[in-house]
């Protein structure tokens, strides 16, 4: 049944419309640690705001996003209605977010999102980390 629900809460996610009218989605969030590929975590308490807008997008959120966080504005690749979202900044860094879950929000038409940040060199192996986040949004 969650796995449904979840399904279902992907399929419907962007919600929010920009002035473009690409329906968008706003993720607020929490770094909560932070991992090495060495599996060596940290606890963190960083703030991340991801914005994803949709480009070529199927009836069930797989597709090409816009993805923006901090001062970077990508294209993002969504592989299936559940995730990965992934994308590539400069010539070396491959990111990967997926969703572990999910759970209703004090605010309405939110979400509490719990989701993996995976960033992997390409050239530099070392450069890899995995981040933990908790997010709220209209995901």
């Amino acid at each position: 049944m969650k796995e449904v629900i979840f399904g279902v809460l992907l399929s419907a996610a962007p919600t929010l419309t920009l002035a473009s009218g690409s329906p968008s989605s706003r993720l607020d969030c929490t770094i909560t640690s932070n991992c090495t590929q060495a599996g060596k975590c940290v606890d963190a308490s960083e703030a991340v705001s991801f914005t994803l807008t949709e480009k070529d997008v199927a009836r069930h959120g797989e597709g090409t996003y816009e993805i923006a966080y901090g001062d970077l504005t990508t294209e993002a690749q969504n592989l299936t209605p559940y995730g990965p979202y992934m994308w590539v900044v400069g010539e070396d860094e491959i990111n990967t977010m997926t969703v572990l879950g999910t759970t209703e929000s004090d605010t309405a038409n939110e979400f509490k999102i719990f989701a993996t940040w995976s960033v992997m060199g390409i050239h530099v192996p070392e450069f890899g980390s995995v981040k933990f986040l908790n997010c709220e949004g209209n995901f």
